[in-house]
């Protein structure tokens, strides 16, 4: 299941260098674009050690259950986050993502936080492809359990 860096993957990551490239200009003085707020920096700031925490955390979790990580050896259904969402990872993302543009607040960084949301959403499209792919049965059961990004709540069916 050895894959190239999709454009979408590469996509992620340019928002994601752009973004912090924009809040350091904001910060000194050299972005044109106008701050909308500041207001939410501090929330910003305590976002994107939150998701960084969880991407890293997440990632030692997959490495150590999955094994090569270009070549999963397991479908990683349980620990952290793993119980509710099957991209855990890319949540992270979209949160540093998040809190990076809460922490600029300049219409230039909520610009690059859609272009990278949106490239995250689509990677997950992949990804969800890639497993069904190499776990048919066990991914279906999983994917019907849980949600991509965020946890899946499921009314329950009256008896």
């Amino acid at each position: 299941m050895k894959q190239r860096l999709s454009i979408w993957w590469r996509l992620k990551v340019m928002a994601s260098l752009a973004l912090v490239a924009v809040m350091f200009l904001g910060f000194a003085g050299y972005d044109p674009t106008p701050a909308l707020t500041r207001a939410w920096t501090p929330l910003g700031q305590v976002l994107v050690i939150a998701a960084g925490l969880s991407n890293l955390a997440h990632f030692f979790l997959l490495k150590r259950v999955a094994g090569d990580l270009s070549r999963p050896q397991r479908l990683v259904t349980a620990g952290g986050l793993y119980r509710w969402v099957r991209h855990p990872m890319y949540l992270g993302d979209i949160g540093v993502m998040l809190g990076l543009a809460l922490m600029s607040g300049r219409a230039s960084a909520w610009s690059l936080f859609v272009l990278g949301a949106t490239a995250v959403a689509l990677l997950c499209r992949r990804e969800d492809h890639a497993m069904l792919t190499a776990f048919p049965e066990a991914f279906a059961d999983y994917r019907r359990r849980t949600g991509a990004l965020f946890p899946a709540f499921r009314i329950a069916k009256r008896p």
